[in-house]
């Protein structure tokens, strides 16, 4: 069992580093839109912010609870120290 874990490492690592740079990517877009459609003046109702407004307690969930066991992976299973500002 432990030598699949050490096979799993850096897939993982890197599955976990393309997923952190696709959610910048999309929070990137996001702030541009929302910056657009501020700058045209438009007040309407917007369907991505009343989704994130009703989800969004969830969503801090979801990267909370993402973060911690990526942290326990890397530092249990994996074997790598923390890093110096942890």
């Amino acid at each position: 069992m432990e030598f699949f874990l050490l096979e799993l490492i850096f897939p993982l690592a890197d599955t976990l580093a393309m997923l952190a740079v696709a959610c910048q990517v999309v929070s990137l877009l996001l702030g541009g839109f929302l910056l657009w459609e501020w700058m045209r003046g438009e007040r309407r109702p917007n369907r991505v912010i009343s989704f994130i407004a009703r989800h969004s307690i969830f969503l801090m969930l979801i990267v909370a609870f993402t973060a911690s066991m990526g942290s326990l992976f890397f530092s249990e299973v994996a074997g790598w120290p923390p890093c110096k500002l942890c």
